[in-house]
């Protein structure tokens, strides 16, 4: 596993040929980038410490809605601070309980910095850091929303465009040292993504931790998942060129209903996807379906 994963790490970064609205791309300066992403979670088995998939007893299951606002803002071309706030309602039941947990999940703040792009290098390389703060809830509710702890994140993050092939490619590396039970980590994330057209775009990612030995109890998982993403200003591949984009706007005023001018206005991008966490020890084994909305300005 650790084989596969160098190599498509290798693969991602130097031979695969968008610009991502995440990644290691900056919004500009003085600009804002706005995410509201929400996602259905459910599960009802898990991966036990020996990485074998096996059912809750007594038909366990759970789930959780989930809806999380996102803000990344330019102070300069290449720094930029990032902020995350969650809300969360959670949901145990089986033969013998049904209990509901409802509440401000962890929030994230970082700051990234973009150290080259591809005017001078192959790829765009970017280094970010980040806070982990627990929100109000109690962790000794059932369902629990987290463990109620601090955490801290240092990351290292490359993309690429492709020129010849309408795509990109990314690479996320980072260490979480984490404040009480479970182990420190590694999380890492790859993604890729291919636009056949400027309104319309294929992604698939990986996404896992790898939870460092003799921290604390390990929790390793791995999942996948694939989204189709629709540009409703039709601006894949202008990577973020403001005259296109404002262009595109000048169009959308003209000849759009008023409803669908309203969306390409407040609204760049749509997402729907699903993901399956197919690989881990002492996690659960859950599926997921999420939408995302995003603007830029």
């Amino acid at each position: 596993m650790r084989i596969f994963l160098s190599a498509l790490i290798l693969f991602t970064i130097f031979i695969l040929p968008k610009e991502a609205s995440a990644g290691a791309w900056t919004v500009p300066k003085g600009g804002w980038y706005l995410e509201l992403y929400n996602k259905y979670y459910w599960h009802n088995s898990q991966f036990n410490a020996d990485g074998d998939k096996t059912r809750w007893g007594y038909g366990g299951r759970y789930t959780e809605w989930m809806s999380e606002l996102k803000a990344e803002y330019g102070i300069t071309d290449k720094f930029n601070l990032l902020a995350s706030i969650p809300y969360k309602h959670a949901i145990w039941s089986d033969h013998f309980n049904h209990d509901v947990s409802s509440d401000v999940g962890d929030s994230w703040v970082k700051a990234k910095y973009r150290f080259f792009d591809e005017t001078t290098m192959p790829f765009v390389f970017s280094g970010q850091a980040g806070l982990r703060i627990h929100g109000p809830y109690d962790p000794h509710d059932s369902p629990a929303l987290g463990y109620h702890e601090m955490a801290g994140e240092a990351r290292l993050i490359a993309s690429k465009s492709f020129s010849i092939l309408p795509s990109y490619g990314g690479v996320e590396v980072a260490y979480r040292p984490r404040g009480k039970k479970p182990a420190n980590e590694i999380p890492y994330f790859l993604e890729y993504g291919y636009y056949p057209t400027n309104w319309a775009m294929f992604k698939g990612t990986l996404d896992g931790v790898k939870a460092i030995r003799g921290t604390g109890i390990k929790e390793d998982y791995t999942k996948w998942t694939a989204s189709i993403i629709l540009s409703l200003r039709g601006t894949f591949g202008t990577f973020r060129k403001k005259d296109l984009e404002e262009e595109a706007m000048e169009e959308a005023e003209i000849g759009w209903p008023a409803v669908l001018w309203w969306l390409k206005k407040y609204i760049r991008e749509i997402e729907l996807g699903y993901g399956n966490t197919f690989i881990g020890k002492n996690a659960s084994a859950g599926s997921e379906i999420f939408f995302k909305a995003t603007n830029q300005f």
